[in-house]
């Protein structure tokens, strides 16, 4: 008796085991065709580039193109984010907690920001988010 209770349990145990099993695969084929449909952009930035000096506090103008973005309904993730880093030992030491700029689309093309007040360096970058990553060639910031 105590065999046969313990294989009902076991069988019963398999049972929902393999249901979870064909319902990670179904979902994970709903997931693949999804992803399928969808593009990863990264687009270039173009301001600022390795001309460029901000100083702090002033309003400066981020610039990307936005001519190969597929339509809007392919892009995972459609929304910005402007991280501002600096290249130093082979690191990009990306500020990821405080974005100098968030919530703006991608297809727009451009966003203005504030200069943060950081200490002045030739070799500050912006990273764009969005649903993939691009980075800026490095340019100065100097106090204000």
């Amino acid at each position: 008796m105590f065999s046969s209770s313990l294989t009902l349990k076991s069988l019963a145990l398999l049972a929902v085991v393999s249901s979870a099993v064909d319902v990670a695969y179904a979902t994970s084929l709903v997931v693949s065709d999804l992803e399928a449909r969808r593009d990863v952009v990264a687009p270039k930035i173009i301001t600022p580039n390795g001309n460029t000096v901000w100083p702090v506090g002033s309003e400066q103008l981020v610039t990307w193109d936005i001519l190969d973005l597929p339509p809007d309904e392919q892009i995972t993730n459609p929304i910005g984010k402007v991280i501002l880093g600096y290249d130093e030992n082979s690191s990009l030491n990306l500020d990821f907690f405080n974005p100098i700029v968030q919530g703006f689309l991608l297809r727009d093309g451009n966003v203005t920001l504030t200069v943060p007040n950081v200490v002045p360096k030739t070799n500050y970058l912006i990273v764009l988010y969005g649903n993939s990553v691009n980075t800026s060639p490095n340019f100065a910031i100097t106090a204000s």
